[in-house]
């Protein structure tokens, strides 16, 4: 019903992700998501370019949730903290609401034999590794993180907690709260600090 209020472009991205998360790459068609959409394939082609540039387009929407949070994060200057709880909250929140997405994060194998995919694949990682590294170099700073805290070994504790839960939370079929879960554990570890 939403679907219908949106631009065909970002409906197509939406079609594509679900067939993604449905079949897996090789269902990832063209032809399927004209068909879903109840239009010609060449409609598609007036949209994208190729059904490559319809995969960066889903990884550009995944991405974009991450910004969003790690903007919301700088504007509001959070400390280390609640930053790292709303970080947390707001990931899990997210993938809890649109399970299919996580698909497209857990597509490394996929993504990596392409150039470009490869590229933005690793910068997205790249990206909230570096993001959580400066939010932990941070709390040091401020006196809220014991100054021997490694940010490096932290930076890789923390996002492995998120996607090992999340990877567990899909491939069981999503049938537990996955914030609650995240959260339990993300409260342990800031207690251990």
């Amino acid at each position: 019903m939403y679907k219908k209020y949106m631009k065909r472009k970002d409906r197509v991205i939406i079609d594509a992700i679900d067939l993604l998360d449905e079949q897996g790459i090789q269902g990832l068609t063209t032809k399927e998501i004209a068909r879903r959409e109840g239009i010609s394939e060449p409609a598609i082609y007036k949209q994208f370019d190729s059904k490559k540039e319809i995969i960066l387009a889903i990884m550009d929407k995944s991405s974009a949730f991450d910004e969003l949070i790690t903007n919301t994060i700088l504007e509001q200057k959070m400390s280390f903290f609640d930053a790292l709880l709303y970080f947390t909250e707001s990931i899990t929140t997210y993938y809890q609401n649109y399970p299919q997405i996580i698909t497209v994060v857990f597509s490394f194998d996929v993504f990596k034999y392409d150039p470009d995919t490869n590229s933005k694949m690793q910068k997205t990682v790249n990206d909230n590794y570096d993001f959580i590294k400066t939010l932990i170099k941070k709390g040091v700073e401020s006196g809220e993180l014991d100054s021997k805290t490694e940010s490096e070994e932290l930076a890789e504790i923390i996002p492995g907690i998120l996607w090992s839960a999340i990877w567990r939370w899909k491939i069981t079929g999503c049938t537990y709260d996955l914030k609650e879960t995240v959260m339990k554990s993300i409260k342990w570890i800031i207690k251990s600090i």
